[in-house]
């Protein structure tokens, strides 16, 4: 038994070192069997006679050898670095992004059914400023786009610096006459409101 341990171990390790040892005959058969031992000849050649044959190979064999072993080093190292970088083609279609708009409507398709949103069409703040300080107030404009006078009350939502909400401040405006835009004051509490949004705009009588 270690005997035969030892010549296994032996054929695998000095198999090129034997150049005499007869070669066992393949086993495998059928088409593909066929192209494989082909293709072990070629890589292998024909079995050396000369003890020396490693150290006294030609060029030609030692670039056959090289070739055999670089050749698919290289193309790999080739498909790596191609994939890898942006050689490849991207795609020609970018990807849709959708809008708000298609957001919203794809989560909520029947929004614009149930919820009606009460516009003032009589009037509109154009513009609106928060003062700051001891006297602070809230200042703006107001225009009236109907063809008779009216008043208007204002609600108007105050903020700070950073967007947070202070509180609310109302006033009403009298007697705007016609198509035309008038200034408006009112006090705030809030002495350091830097910003003021309008909330609602109501026509009273």
């Amino acid at each position: 038994m270690p005997s035969r341990f030892r010549q296994f171990v032996e054929s695998v390790l000095y198999a090129g070192l034997k150049p005499n040892a007869p070669r066992k005959e393949s086993k495998r058969g059928g088409f593909l069997g066929s192209i494989l031992e082909r293709f072990e000849r070629f890589l292998a050649g024909r079995a050396p006679t000369d003890p020396l044959y490693l150290s006294r190979r030609t060029w030609r064999q030692k670039l056959r050898l090289g070739l055999t072993i670089g050749a698919p080093c290289v193309l790999l190292l080739a498909a790596l670095a191609v994939a890898m970088s942006n050689m490849l083609p991207k795609s020609a279609t970018p990807l849709h992004e959708p809008t708000p708009a298609e957001i919203v409507a794809k989560l909520l398709p029947d929004l614009d059914k149930t919820v009606k949103l009460d516009v003032n069409r009589d009037a509109e703040v154009v513009e609106v400023h928060a003062e700051k300080g001891p006297g602070a107030r809230i200042t703006g404009l107001v225009r009236n786009r109907t063809n008779r006078a009216i008043s208007v009350e204002v609600t108007l939502e105050l903020t700070d610096d950073a967007g947070s909400r202070l509180g609310a401040v109302e006033g009403r405006v009298d007697k705007i006459p016609p198509r035309n835009t008038i200034p408006f004051q009112f006090p705030a509490k809030e002495t350091h409101a830097a910003f003021a949004l309008v909330r609602e705009i109501r026509t009273v009588q």
